[in-house]
């Protein structure tokens, strides 16, 4: 585990931070899942940009690493996988369910627990608002970890993006 490591709730001035490690993170990470085009057609339609309402919601969280941010994950409720206005698999989740969002770890500091961290702590904070259900979108890379944490297979879930590409996600749960 780093030392310095400090894990808070995200602020709008942490959003350019997050974005530059969420873009690094899917074109890194998951180069070996999706074309070029598909990761290209994700980040026109700004699938992966970790959203301004979900920081201001409280409900967003930057873990730093000697004062750097390094990654950031968060939770809505009201079966939200990703906000509105963008492209929709047209997947919703109960209400009753925390969705986990937008889990973006720096590739220089994957592999650390650091994604597993920020799941524990987003879980534990959902549970502490009442919730039990939690489901992500997942993606190949994210599959195998959140089956490790106890989530399960739900379905696949095709995502269309402008000029006909499509990525497949997973939809996963898990039931405390």
């Amino acid at each position: 585990m780093p030392q310095g490591l400090t894990i808070r709730p995200a602020t709008v001035d942490d959003l350019g931070a997050l974005h530059e490690t969420a873009e690094r993170a899917v074109f890194k990470l998951l180069s070996e899942h999706y074309s070029a085009e598909q990761l290209n057609a994700a980040r026109d339609a700004e699938i992966y940009k970790v959203e301004r309402e979900l920081v201001e919601s409280g409900r967003y969280y930057a873990v730093e690493v000697d004062g750097m941010v390094v990654g950031g994950s968060g939770w809505s409720d009201g079966g939200e996988f990703g906000p509105a206005g963008h492209v929709e698999s047209g997947v919703r989740a109960d209400a009753s369910t925390a969705t986990m969002r937008a889990t973006y770890i720096d590739p220089d500091w994957s592999r650390q627990g650091l994604a597993t961290l920020l799941a524990h702590v987003t879980e534990t904070i959902a549970r502490n608002a009442g919730f039990r259900v939690f489901e992500a979108m997942c993606t190949p890379a994210s599959e195998a970890f959140r089956a490790a944490m106890g989530y399960h297979l739900v379905e696949r879930v095709p995502t269309r993006f402008a000029g006909g590409v499509e990525l497949v996600g997973a939809r996963m749960r898990k039931v405390c």
